[in-house]
């Protein structure tokens, strides 16, 4: 059993888990991970547009069964969601998916503008969380380059690619 097991299994483990692509499966195109209607904006904003104008792409058909069955098990005071938001109307329909779906508490819920805001936000958890050694606070992402990378270069907090839970 490697490390990451050891710690993913370990009850005294925190949890920070990501939405798009963790905890939503990164299904919102048609016949593509991720909206885009118009090669000649950016998909961030096109996703952004989308949602201010009334589009849901955080439906129950969405979300990672394997991850809602894990954290069903787990003391919910330990797990956290920290994802990258654009809108205050994103935000509130993330919420209801991560309400509605997982064992998550509400006040454990965090946004962020920019990727590396996730380790700023890490260590408000780990803030929170004084007796949790780094280790054993875990990032579950998807983004390699721009999260976990970034996490494991400037912390001691311990990355998970979301690849570990399947």
């Amino acid at each position: 059993m490697t490390r990451i097991n050891e710690l993913i299994n370990d009850p005294a483990s925190i949890f920070v888990f990501d939405v798009d692509g963790v905890l939503a499966k990164m299904e919102f195109g048609d016949n593509k991970h991720y909206y885009k209607a118009d090669s000649n904006v950016d998909s961030d904003i096109e996703f952004s547009r989308a949602i201010v104008r009334g589009h849901n792409f955080y439906t129950d058909d969405l979300l990672n069964k394997t991850l809602q069955k894990f954290l069903a098990g787990k003391d919910n005071k330990k797990i956290y969601v920290l994802s990258r938001c654009f809108t205050e109307e994103e935000q509130k329909i993330k919420d209801d998916f991560i309400l509605r779906n997982y064992n998550i508490i509400r006040d454990n819920i965090m946004y962020v503008d920019d990727y590396k805001d996730k380790l700023e936000a890490l260590n408000l958890v780990k803030k929170l969380n004084p007796d949790t050694d780094d280790e054993h606070i875990i990032m579950v992402d998807d983004n390699v380059d721009q999260v976990l990378n970034y996490v494991m270069d400037n912390s001691n907090y311990t990355p998970v690619h979301i690849s570990s839970f399947m």
